[in-house]
């Protein structure tokens, strides 16, 4: 599983209890540089073609330590959520369950998505988008933790594809994950 910080979270994944070590801040890094090399290069990159020959690097918010949390997977009272989309079309999408985060300003209750090929994501938005970041939201994918938790680690929050290339079509979040906050971690918006 590789190296854990104190509090037992993978260091891959960020950093817990404000721990903000050299070792967390290069795994964050790794994990951009190997984003950006997706981009640039791999065949289902989300970039058009003629972008991807002028793409140099996706722009993120300075990795931010107090922006990881462990959380606990809880059941939601329904197995879909109507969700809509940014080409305007609604669709059920299979629920997960529902984390609690404990921001800094409180509490807040987040539904969980089930994407493809098992992985689960939270789609939000916060008070960055439309400014710093993608208008629509952006997303986050919980990690398996220690003991049975999952780890939120904003410092990977990404961009739906529909960023890139308005030909895709991305799940927008529900009322629910609409944050009145800034999260200052993670993709900002892509010009």
């Amino acid at each position: 599983m590789g190296d854990l910080n104190q509090a037992g979270v993978p260091i891959a994944y960020g950093a817990m209890d404000n721990d903000t070590s050299e070792t967390a801040r290069a795994a964050h890094a790794e994990w951009r540089r190997v984003r950006d090399e997706f981009f640039k290069h791999h065949y289902a990159s989300p970039l058009p073609e003629e972008t991807m020959e002028v793409f140099e690097r996706i722009e993120y918010f300075p990795f931010n330590p107090d922006m990881v949390f462990e959380t606990t997977l809880q059941p939601l009272a329904t197995d879909a959520v109507e969700i809509l989309s940014s080409t305007g079309s609604r669709s059920a999408y299979p629920a997960a369950g529902e984390v609690t985060i404990s921001f800094p300003d409180g509490e807040k209750l987040l539904i969980v998505l089930q994407g493809e090929e098992d992985e689960v994501f939270i789609p939000f938005s916060d008070a960055t988008c439309g400014v710093d970041s993608y208008g629509g939201g952006r997303y986050v994918s919980p990690i398996a933790g220690p003991e049975g938790k999952l780890v939120v680690d904003f410092n990977r929050t990404i961009n739906p594809y529909c960023v890139y290339d308005p030909d895709f079509s991305c799940p927008l979040p529900p009322a629910q994950n609409r944050l009145t906050m800034r999260i200052e971690a993670g993709e900002k918006d892509f010009c």
